[in-house]
């Protein structure tokens, strides 16, 4: 089984639903479908995606989340930062229609949001109000909001051409 292909295909899925949550069988069968004859069975790829060093370790190297959460679903969300500032500064000026929702994949945790979801926290130690995040997508966005001030403090240089 080639590891590095199958982590290729995840990533590919995991942009292209940018978001998803639902059963792991589920979403093994998304990951086939990408690999098209190439794909491991079903089974074997489902438990690929089910050891801890999978998704705690070699997915994130990929900009890939995947966990289990409190209700028993997997979620699989794309960890990659949007490719412009001008995105990123949408994606930050825009929160979640609900407040159990996750500023980052908008997964909505409903009842258990206070067990899933942390508060986003900015640079005095505050927490933000209505910005919480899962665990895995915190880091992808204190990147985003950190290359946002970053790019707001810094103006552009004119080119030398």
């Amino acid at each position: 089984m080639n590891t590095e292909n199958i982590n290729r295909h995840v990533q590919a899925v995991a942009i292209q639903f940018i978001s998803y949550r639902g059963p792991i069988n589920s979403m093994s069968n998304y990951v086939a479908g990408s690999m098209g004859d190439a794909a491991p069975d079903i089974e074997l790829l489902t438990n690929y995606l089910r050891k801890p060093e999978t998704h705690e370790e070699l997915l994130l190297r990929w900009d890939i989340g995947i966990w289990r959460n409190t209700a028993g679903d997997w979620s699989l969300v794309s960890l990659a930062a949007p490719s412009s500032i001008e995105q990123m500064k949408y994606r930050l000026e825009h929160f979640p229609t609900s407040n159990t929702q996750c500023r980052w994949c908008l997964q909505d945790a409903k009842r258990l949001a206070h067990i899933e979801l942390i508060p986003e926290k900015d640079i005095h130690g505050n927490p933000v109000d209505n910005s919480w995040l899962h665990k895995h997508c915190m880091r992808p966005w204190l990147t985003m909001r950190n290359q946002v001030a970053r790019a707001q403090t810094h103006p552009t240089k004119e080119s030398l051409i």
